[in-house]
């Protein structure tokens, strides 16, 4: 075992023989499972000896208690911990003065030791610094404040390991604070316990298990999944993946092979070496850095090898976004974090459908049907933004056992389902559904979005009257400003091989150089669907089913908004709001705790997310 693989939480599933996925179909995975709701499981103390907010009620009537607080903070004290948090990043935004901040206090200390303030400053720095430079980005392992501190001063790695602060470190009684705790709790929580409320609730038919097909054929994927927008996780279908065979891509093979390969983890260009050793310290974050590359195939020939590792499944090579050639909107990733790294609830870009391959370790998913929100999650009136919590976690613990409430009366089979996809398996995410993905343990994947026949209409609908809010184009103005993109005609037709099999002949040969964002395509997104229908006329014209979608899209959808245009009603939206927003913080004052504002928002879609502390440091 390599320093990077850890014991599994649970036991490998073995290989199914039978191929057939009628007899196949199983329910993912086969433990078994209690009614009991299991209780949180307790979490060594912070330590600094910090404790949630709600600890104080009984505290004060303690013998000896102390107004931490109140006397360390003065007259800040009347503000809430958000508000100085938000103060220090906006207003002081200087490492010097936080230092000389934190010896004023033991209170003070606290913010000064709050590692996310220190984590924002070394992100910064970092994107400054092109991947390969004479700075390298490393990580120390007792945190990030001591990465600044090797960043910027300069004092080695070993030294700050041995701080007097990191074996005894300060302890600050009688100081409660939900903001300064919770990053230690959702750090230490097991990620077992994630499994086990997931297993409680199947037990009582709140949540349901994924179906998990061994090698089905294409048409029996497309029948029992695909047609239905169904999710599944598909088994034995990446055997052949070069990936898969003689541990090429285990971690330490990728280090020493392709470590000096450039990849965007956030918004900082790192190495794959520089990020696998911030992986393989097992930072103690409760929202680690996480690697999300859509430009692996350009990144000179080691970028190749890692987009020759595989090769797109049989069910999903009728891309349909394929007719647009280079023009086409982003679709296709490289994904690698720790565990507790992931994805917060979405739905995927322009409609698209899924499937995402897990080559290294093991991702938990959980799926909410398209008009299930789920609980702690914000959609924007008109669907362009979706406010959820900071941390993975957060939402985890405090929010996902809602969902008891939320499905009341709804359909058993319109519930949300979960899985654990493992090493050699492949999830089915079906277009318009919300999902949430967090890894159990250090994964690499890779993922994709796609069209198909099936959801053409969904595709079709999202570009005509959501022109606005069309992704994966990078900056969206820079695209709006680049009028009369190309169009998609034979001579730019895409084959239906991966990405890498166009992209590398165009890779650049130093790696050591700094991308610019976005894909780098002169378009104008709001003529996708434009551009999208002359392609599929002129490429796919002679095929009868997905010309029957499309016209039928155009006769029943464009048509009629065509008309009432033409008779003077002015531009005409698609999906017109017929009542007025309703946010949250007037639902509470209604009265309703936040219900009505929850129920409005049912119907309503985002694919973009927002982070409290990230929004602070842009």
């Amino acid at each position: 075992m390599t320093q990077m693989e850890r014991p599994k939480l649970a036991a490998k599933r073995p290989a199914a023989a039978a191929a057939d996925p009628a007899a196949t179909a199983t329910a993912d995975p086969p433990r078994k499972r209690t009614r009991a709701f299991p209780p949180q499981p307790s979490v060594a103390p912070h330590p600094l000896g910090i404790r949630p907010m709600g600890n104080l009620l009984f505290a004060r009537s303690e013998p000896g208690f102390v107004d931490t607080r109140g006397r360390g903070l003065g007259p800040f004290a009347r503000f809430d911990d958000e508000f100085l948090l938000a103060f220090l990043v906006t207003y002081l935004d200087d490492p010097r003065a936080l230092c000389a901040l934190g010896r004023a206090s033991k209170a003070w200390y606290a913010f000064w030791a709050y590692d996310e303030i220190w984590k924002g400053w070394v992100l910064e720095r970092w994107r400054d610094l092109p991947p390969g430079g004479p700075v390298p980005k490393v990580y120390v392992p007792t945190g990030w404040r001591h990465t600044y501190i090797h960043l910027v001063v300069g004092t080695p790695v070993e030294q700050l390991a041995q701080s007097p602060l990191v074996a005894d470190p300060v302890q600050i009684p009688h100081l409660y604070s939900d903001l300064l705790f919770h990053p230690h709790l959702y750090a230490s929580t097991p990620l077992a316990y994630l499994v086990d409320m997931l297993e409680a609730l199947t037990a009582t038919g709140v949540v349901r298990a994924m179906d998990a097909v061994d090698r089905p054929s294409v048409d029996a994927f497309v029948a029992a999944y695909e047609a239905p927008n169904k999710p599944c996780i598909l088994r034995g279908c990446m055997a052949e993946w070069p990936a898969m065979r003689g541990g090429a891509w285990n971690w330490d093979a990728l280090a020493s092979r392709l470590g000096d390969v450039p990849l965007r983890a956030e918004a900082v260009d790192m190495l794959l070496a520089e990020y696998l050793a911030y992986m393989n310290a097992h930072p103690a974050d409760e929202a680690p850095v996480y690697l999300f590359d859509k430009d692996y195939p350009k990144q000179g020939a080691g970028g190749c090898e890692l987009a020759a590792g595989y090769t797109v499944p049989p069910y999903f090579t009728a891309d349909l976004f394929s007719v647009l050639g280079a023009t086409r909107p982003d679709y296709s990733w490289l994904i690698v974090g720790p565990e507790r790294s992931g994805s917060s609830h979405h739905k995927d870009p322009n409609s698209t459908s899924a499937w995402n391959a897990v080559i290294r370790g093991a991702k938990l998913w959980l799926m909410y049907p398209p008009d299930l929100v789920p609980p702690g999650v914000f959609p924007s009136a008109d669907g362009a933004n979706v406010s959820t919590p900071v941390s993975l976690m957060d939402w985890w613990l405090n929010w996902f056992p809602q969902t008891r409430q939320l499905v009341r009366g709804v359909p058993r089979d319109r519930r949300p389902v979960w899985a654990v996809c493992r090493e050699g398996e492949i999830a089915f995410v079906p277009c318009g559904w919300w999902h949430t993905v967090i890894n159990l343990e250090p994964s690499i994947a890779i993922t994709q979005n796609y069209v198909s026949q099936h959801n053409l209409r969904s595709v079709l609908e999202f570009l005509f009257c959501n022109r606005e809010m069309i992704s994966g184009y990078g900056n969206a103005d820079d695209a709006a400003d680049t009028v009369g993109g190309a169009t998609a005609s034979e001579d730019n037709a895409a084959t239906e091989a991966p990405a890498a099999a166009t992209s590398c002949a165009a890779a650049p040969s130093t790696a050591s150089s700094a991308r610019p964002g976005g894909n780098g395509n002169c378009v104008d997104a709001r003529r996708l669907y434009e551009d999208f229908v002359q392609g599929l006329r002129t490429q796919r014209g002679d095929d009868a089913a997905l010309m029957s979608v499309l016209d039928a899209f155009v006769r029943e959808v464009v048509e009629p908004k065509q008309a009432q245009k033409s008779a003077g009603e002015g531009v005409v939206e698609c999906n017109v709001k017929t009542e007025p927003s309703l946010t949250l913080w007037e639902s509470i004052l209604a009265g309703d705790g936040g219900a009505g504002a929850q129920q409005q928002q049912q119907q309503q879609g985002s694919h973009e997310q927002g982070s409290f502390l990230a929004s602070l440091f842009g």
